[in-house]
């Protein structure tokens, strides 16, 4: 609710701010720094500095009257603050986008001059290259005269030494020869001596093969005596095993006959105690009681 009051607060305030002309004014200012687009040399760097120098002083007169303002009162300066602010938001774009161009150009101007250091770097490492290799050339004359002298005088040795290797050489010779003679002989020595030691080598070689041959028959024998012993005694642990298997399965057979006749001779003496039993006293049945005992009889004499 805007009272009397709160109007003349923000009357004052448009007053005291001179918000009407300063609106315009900043208004003008952005127009005249908006054909700066780039900066392509120092004078369009200035331009745009004291483009934006205008700008900045316009900024900061604006901060400065507004902060004595804003001091009357806390809704007054809010009103002054809020103001200052929104006309800020006027010219703030544009001195940022200045400040960018300066930047821009400061960049760039020191790329420039990192480009005239490495180029001076460079041409500097090329004189020094080229002082080195003139140095290189003149050393490299030097070593080629020095050469020369010592071909020379190598040239001077070598005729010195060519008599004296001649001389030298037929002594040599006459030495070469006489040893050679001396090497014939003593390798005519050794061939003598190596045909009588390889004949002894080849003597005892035999003797050793024959001594081998004899040794490997005679283990090969014991080798086959022993398999064929060992094959025997297989055999025979297989005989008597069979064997010891078979009396076993005739003692098993022989006692399970005899545990079978004893429990059919339980059971027919019990059979056969009831019958006698039964007729037991009676004439008429003395044949059947003959019969039971001879029956009886025979089953024993089987049993024993």
């Amino acid at each position: 609710m805007n009272t009397p009051t709160a109007l003349i607060v923000q009357t004052t305030a448009v007053v005291a701010l001179k918000a009407d002309l300063r609106r315009q004014q900043f208004a003008a200012l952005v127009v005249e720094s908006k054909e700066i687009v780039k900066i392509t040399n120092p004078a369009g760097y200035d331009q745009c500095h004291a483009a934006r120098m205008k700008l900045k002083k316009s900024r900061t007169e604006l901060e400065k009257e507004a902060e004595t303002v804003r001091a009357d009162a806390v809704k007054f300066q809010k009103d002054v603050i809020a103001l200052s602010k929104n006309l800020i938001e006027i010219i703030s774009p544009e001195e940022l986008r200045l400040a960018e161009l300066q930047t821009d150009w400061n960049r760039e101007i020191n790329r420039e001059r990192d480009a005239k250091i490495q180029a001076e770097k460079d041409r500097l490492a090329a004189e020094e290259k080229a002082r080195k290799d003139a140095e290189e050339a003149k050393l490299a004359a030097e070593r080629a005269e020095i050469a020369r002298q010592q071909a020379e005088l190598a040239a001077a040795q070598k005729a010195a030494a060519y008599k004296i290797e001649a001389e030298a050489r037929a002594s040599r010779m006459r030495i070469e020869e006489e040893e050679r003679k001396a090497r014939l002989a003593r390798e005519e020595a050794d061939r003598a001596a190596r045909a009588i030691r390889e004949a002894d080598e080849a003597k005892l070689k035999a003797e050793r093969d024959k001594i081998e041959a004899e040794r490997r028959a005679v283990e090969d024998a014991q080798r086959k005596d022993k398999m064929a012993q060992e094959a025997k005694e297989r055999v025979q642990r297989e005989d008597e095993a069979k064997a010891k298997a078979e009396a076993q399965a005739k003692e098993d057979a022989r006692l399970r006959a005899e545990r079978e006749a004893e429990e059919s001779a339980a059971g027919t003496e019990k059979m056969i105690a009831i019958l006698r039993s039964r007729i037991e006293g009676s004439k008429a049945h003395a044949g059947i009681a003959k019969a039971i005992d001879e029956y009886t009889a025979k089953q024993n004499r089987k049993a024993a």
